[in-house]
């Protein structure tokens, strides 16, 4: 294969009788040639900048990543609810610092030349419900959802992928099916993706995904559900119903696809599993109602009445750096206290700044959904932190020594399709996804029986291996091996165009 500046020049079969002159050669005999992975469902807006974390994505072979998932992002942001919302989303996205703007073309502009990996952006969801009502629990008026499908339309228009919603996080909580209606048709006529993080995955997960269907069903829109998975005992066993009614509504012309991780255990912020009535009005408002006596005894009655399974939350960061690795049980005996209250005083004394390892899916669900032919990959990486969840640093070669080597469920093939080809195909990014003269040389070179993920979740930074060269626009940014942190060829990429 020759490679002319950022775009592949010819595909030669057979070997090169005569190199061209001045040919840099990247040997990758006995190793496949595929085009750059595609992570479906990024949290990298900080990441992507910093070399000793993308470095973890480009030794998987991940050269793009979709942000502005869950709804949230650092662009666009109205700067009169900016540190509100970095507040909120801090133990997931990072500390984005100066890397912010009220719009699009400005948050290209800050990412500049910083970025180690290309980036596509979405319209986050919550960024506009948040400048039209802050973190308000209610529904938008007319003015204010007309306005929101404005800035709808003038995102497609710039090039996002589609809509991105949280619909279990506050503000996003208060939507109603009516009003992401609404949002989402400028979306469609751009042929973009309504991708959501659904209402629920727990007790109530085919409710969320029968809405999910709706806005498919009525919009014709694509639709894309995130991290999808079972997470409550009350659904376990259930994924072949829930595959079944996925591959029904495909047959039926549906366009939904999800994406998925090779993990039991999910990760976020501590604060996001508070019911939705305290997080109202925002993070200030959050940690006041904490320390008020009143909503304190309330929020505590509720959660030991949910019967949380705190066990299996595991601390992941925190502020201090203190109880790292302890789960809420450890720390309710270590405090001489109930897990409901251990997490309320560690809430509060950490300011809200805690993540947390959730083990919550049955790993026979997932690979059952795995096996759906509209999966994909998303990482869903959260990087940041004392003991991050390992899936930022191993879920693509963990997806293919799980699903090729290890159980068979997709080929080699059917593999880059579902983690290159088709998420290039969702997100309209042209000429990446496949190896043909003209496309991007995007490119990775991998033995595919060395391609294997190291990370665990008490080593979750150890690199993936079996990747031996990465290109980014025809520039090798991964030889022989070896990481060059110095060069950063990442792009922000408009979609269609």
């Amino acid at each position: 294969m020759i490679v002319r500046g950022p775009k592949i020049d010819s595909i030669v079969w057979g070997g090169l009788q005569q190199l061209p002159e001045n040919a840099d050669v990247l040997p990758a005999q006995e190793h496949l040639v595929i085009p750059g992975l595609i992570d479906m469902h990024a949290h990298d807006e900080v990441a992507a900048t910093v070399p000793c974390l993308y470095e973890g994505k480009i030794r998987q072979g991940v050269t793009t990543v979709l942000i502005g998932m869950d709804g949230f992002s650092f662009a666009p942001l109205d700067w009169s609810v900016r540190d509100e919302l970095i507040r909120y989303w801090k133990p997931v996205n990072g500390d984005p610092g100066m890397l912010t703007a009220e719009r699009y073309d400005e948050y290209a502009r800050v990412l500049g030349h910083q970025l180690g990996v290309n980036v596509v952006f979405g319209v986050p969801h919550a960024n506009l419900r948040i400048a039209e009502s802050g973190f308000a629990l209610r529904s938008l008026t007319t003015d204010e959802l007309d306005r929101m499908v404005t800035r709808v339309r003038d995102g497609m228009e710039w090039g996002c992928y589609g809509l991105s919603t949280g619909l279990s996080y506050t503000p996003a909580v208060a939507s109603d099916t009516r009003e992401l209606l609404r949002l989402a048709e400028p979306v469609r006529g751009f042929d973009g993706l309504y991708v959501s993080h659904l209402r629920s995955y727990g007790a109530n997960a085919f409710e969320a995904v029968e809405e999910a269907l709706r806005l498919a069903r009525e919009l014709s829109v694509g639709v894309h559900l995130s991290h999808l998975r079972l997470s409550d005992p009350a659904v376990h066993g259930r994924a072949e119903q829930l595959r079944t009614l996925l591959e029904s509504a495909r047959r039926q012309g549906l366009r939904v696809t999800w994406d998925l991780y090779p993990y039991s255990a999910g990760s976020t912020a501590l604060h996001a599993f508070l019911p939705a009535w305290i997080q109202a009005d925002g993070p200030g408002a959050l940690l006041d109602r904490l320390e008020a006596p009143a909503t304190r005894t309330r929020l505590l009655r509720e959660w030991v009445a949910a019967s949380a399974p705190w066990d299996q939350v595991i601390i992941s960061f925190t502020a201090s750096g203190r109880h790292v690795g302890q789960s809420l049980s450890d720390l309710s005996q270590a405090t001489h206290t109930t897990p409901a209250a251990a997490a309320v005083g560690l809430l509060t004394s950490e300011r809200l700044q805690v993540g947390c390892v959730v083990h919550q899916s049955l790993e026979a669900d997932d690979i059952v959904l795995a096996e759906g032919s509209g999966a994909t990959v998303g990482s869903d990486g959260i990087p940041f932190g004392q003991r991050p969840h390992p899936r930022y640093f191993g879920a693509f070669a963990a997806s293919y020594r799980r699903y090729v080597r290890d159980r068979h469920t997709w080929s080699p093939q059917d593999a880059i399709w579902r983690m290159s080809t088709l998420p290039a195909r969702l997100a309209r990014l042209r000429g990446r996804g496949i190896i043909e003269p003209g496309a991007v040389a995007d490119l990775v070179v991998v033995n595919p029986d060395q391609f294997c993920d190291q990370a665990t979740y008490s080593a979750p930074r150890t690199p993936a291996t079996g990747v031996s060269h990465v290109l980014i626009g025809g520039q090798p940014v991964l030889r022989d091996g070896i990481f060059n942190a110095r060069v950063r060829y990442g792009q922000v990429l408009h979609c269609g165009q």
